[in-house]
């Protein structure tokens, strides 16, 4: 059986489908309680916005996709899979993310950036450096000192000519409300969108709500440096 059937069959299995219904009402109670409108499955084909970063890809499906505003910001959530190589059995397997994106008020350029916990899936950080092999790891800490803690959890990504205005983002300040309170929750800022992600495998109520309440604080943070972020160091 090709690897497109298998999918369809596991998507028309009973188990998968009373999953997805439970999941549904998980993410429309929450929609609704925050005023998000939901859509349920999207493709690239239809006239939606779609919710791009590093997990875009010409083979991704998207479920549970919602749209809206909250506190002034505008975002999208999508659960989002797809197959990715996992090199050590050298085969593909399906993937998930539960993604929200938020556009940022800036309209300053800034830099392309990625945080992610140590303990996040290999397969992620593979397709993290597939799609954009010019990042690298960063060696925070020209501006200010960092807590050892979060640089013990988390590892940071982005162009080496952009480190000092990755440091004005996310400075020690910062990166203490991010090791406190985002746990395995990863970051990334592209193309004045900032995306959270989720690698949980099961969405829960306490979970978007962490995404979201975390989310929207670290866009605020970004909005307020966006303007000093190439100011001279001289």
């Amino acid at each position: 059986m090709s690897r497109s059937l298998r999918r369809v069959a596991k998507r028309l299995s009973p188990k998968h489908i009373i999953s997805h219904q439970s999941e549904r009402k998980i993410i429309e109670s929450f929609g609704a309680e925050h005023g998000l409108v939901y859509f349920g499955h999207v493709s690239s084909s239809d006239e939606y916005h779609i919710v791009r970063g590093l997990t875009t890809s010409t083979s991704h499906t998207d479920l549970h996709y919602c749209v809206g505003t909250y506190q002034t910001y505008d975002l999208a959530f999508v659960e989002r899979s797809d197959n990715l190589l996992n090199t050590h059995r050298k085969t593909h397997q399906q993937h998930r993310w539960h993604i929200m994106e938020f556009d940022l008020k800036t309209t300053a350029e800034l830099p392309h950036v990625f945080v992610g916990s140590h303990e996040y899936n290999e397969s992620f950080y593979i397709e993290l450096f597939t799609k954009f092999p010019e990042l690298r790891a960063l060696n925070l800490g020209t501006l200010a000192s960092y807590d050892p803690q979060f640089l013990a959890n988390y590892r940071v990504y982005g162009l080496a000519s952009a480190s000092i205005a990755i440091e004005r983002i996310f400075t020690p300040e910062v990166a203490k409300v991010i090791t406190k309170h985002f746990g395995r929750l990863a970051i990334e800022i592209n193309h004045n969108s900032l995306y959270i992600y989720s690698e949980h495998l099961k969405v829960s109520h306490s979970l978007l709500e962490s995404m979201l309440k975390n989310g929207l604080w670290l866009c605020q943070q970004v909005d307020a440096a966006a303007p000093n972020l190439y100011v001279s160091t001289k």
